[in-house]
């Protein structure tokens, strides 16, 4: 199932983002109830020149207060933290939706710090 996603970005100053990411069905614009912290991925590169982290930010904390609406938070794991500056992350969405692989991407830029 092919998810087309829409995100925005916030940083209140905590080291990580405030994320809120509306997940449709590209076939028929229905939204996706259900997903959990393990359906996205998010990939932190620094903007202007390219530098990425490592690893995949950690997602904690889904909240979905309407079918197809998640918010959520995203930062570095372990005892690191990003460098404050501009970023784009790339969120991906995997796994399933019952029987059907389940995938979507998109990109969104912010500030970080």
């Amino acid at each position: 199932m092919k998810a087309d996603l829409k995100a925005v970005i916030q940083d209140y100053k905590t080291g990580a983002w405030t994320i809120v990411v509306s997940v449709i069905s590209a076939t028929d614009g229905t939204p996706i109830p259900e997903l959990t912290e393990k359906n996205f991925s998010i990939l932190a590169v620094q903007t202007p020149n390219g530098w990425s982290t490592s690893d995949v930010l950690k997602v904690s904390a889904v909240n979905a207060p309407t079918n197809g609406i998640y918010v959520f938070s995203a930062k570095q794991s372990g005892s690191k933290n990003l460098i404050p500056g501009p970023y784009t992350l790339a969120i991906t969405l995997g796994g399933f939706k019952g029987w059907a692989p389940l995938n979507g991407q998109t990109v969104v830029s912010g500030r970080l710090g």
